[in-house]
């Protein structure tokens, strides 16, 4: 698991707090320009840039020279710049897989932010909580991952509220904790508080309800409580998702990963469910000729070549090529659907379907 995007919105805030104690923004400058870097501040952003362009080696070398250097910075935000070098070498150490190492310098940091002294609000401690607790789950310290997660849930109420949206959303570490260390049914149950608590609460088409049924409904397949994953994906594809798009993205992947998944398994009707709902989904949200559409029935044409049933498979293949529509549209897909059109054909024993299909490919290959 990596934590790069975690660690965006606390930066942010170091950030903010080491520019607000700068020279020029005390006003030690008249002219902001001629406010010069410091080394730390130097051997920071070569350790940010070095990072962003994947050098991890240079990246760590840079850092760690910047936390020699952060003494001479001023007193007043020498621990926030402390802080906020060492966010980064926790990225750096967690982007080259060692965990060990990331979570000792991450250990630093919370030593250093966690204490009522310091500025950080409830919002910031929740997602250091968080942080934490994931780099904790890599090393299946289950205990202590634990703990920082429900140490984050407590600090996200204080901050948003009891029972709100953003709240329920830190839930998340706890609920994958319990699924990894076998608590299934825990899990579960805190789903069904979230979904619960959202009905009442804010209506059930609100849109953070498509994240907990999805959620849910995911989790539930991997505990194999079949029952309530099949009501949960029904309240789902009873929502509304028209604007929501970005919000659907995820639920959409996970239906599609999980028909993959049943197709490997050999699962064949479960896999076929789960790319039908996510062609239902994906035609709610951007209508029924999104080219992903046309992907999904592809799918569903090569799990029913797995069992012999080549005329569901014909099926299949005809209506990802009716949602191509125009091959121009993604030549390469095209030509994938009309190839494996043409085999099931011949399989069929439809020779001259297959014939036709093929010598309209060879024309549309020579004029493309």
């Amino acid at each position: 698991m990596n934590l790069l995007l975690r660690y965006v919105k606390l930066t942010a805030v170091l950030i903010a707090v080491c520019l607000a104690t700068s020279p020029a923004a005390l006003g030690q400058f008249d002219d902001e320009a001629e406010w010069e870097e410091t080394p730390f501040q130097e051997a920071l952003r070569e350790g940010q840039t070095a990072l962003e362009e994947r050098e991890f080696e240079k990246a760590e070398r840079e850092l760690r020279k910047a936390l020699t250097l952060v003494a001479d910075e001023p007193e007043e935000h020498r621990l926030y710049a402390e802080a906020y070098a060492r966010t980064y070498l926790v990225r750096v150490l967690d982007a080259v897989h060692r965990e060990e190492e990331a979570l000792e310098v991450h250990e630093l940091v919370m030593e250093a932010l966690t204490p009522a002294s310091t500025r950080l609000d409830d919002e910031d401690r929740a997602d250091l909580h968080r942080d934490h607790a994931s780099l904790l789950m890599q090393l299946a310290r289950w205990d202590d991952a634990e703990e920082h997660a429900e140490l984050s849930f407590e600090h996200a109420q204080e901050w948003y509220g009891q029972d709100t949206p953003w709240a329920l959303s830190y839930q998340a570490t706890l609920i994958e904790i319990l699924m990894q260390t076998q608590r299934q049914e825990e899990a579960i149950e805190i789903h069904e508080q979230i979904i619960e608590t959202y009905t009442e609460t804010y209506g059930a088409d609100h849109p953070g309800m498509i994240g907990a049924l999805s959620s849910a409904a995911f989790d539930a397949v991997m505990a194999d409580d079949g029952e309530r994953s099949l009501e949960w994906q029904t309240q789902l594809l009873a929502l509304d998702l028209n604007d929501k798009h970005e919000t659907s993205q995820g639920l959409i992947y996970r239906h599609d990963w999980l028909g993959h998944e049943y197709k490997n398994l050999g699962e064949i009707d479960h896999a076929i469910d789960e790319f039908n709902i996510a062609i239902n989904l994906l035609e709610r949200a951007y209508g029924e000729d999104h080219l992903n559409i046309a992907g999904n029935h592809l799918q569903i044409a090569n799990a029913h070549l797995t069992t012999g049933d080549y005329e569901a498979a014909l099926e299949s293949m005809n209506e990802a090529i009716e949602v191509i529509g125009d091959k121009d549209r993604n030549i390469a897909l095209w030509i994938d659907a009309m190839t494996n059109k043409a085999s099931v054909e011949r399989l069929l024993g439809n020779d001259t379907d297959a014939d036709a299909t093929i010598e309209e490919l060879r024309k549309a290959i020579e004029n493309n």
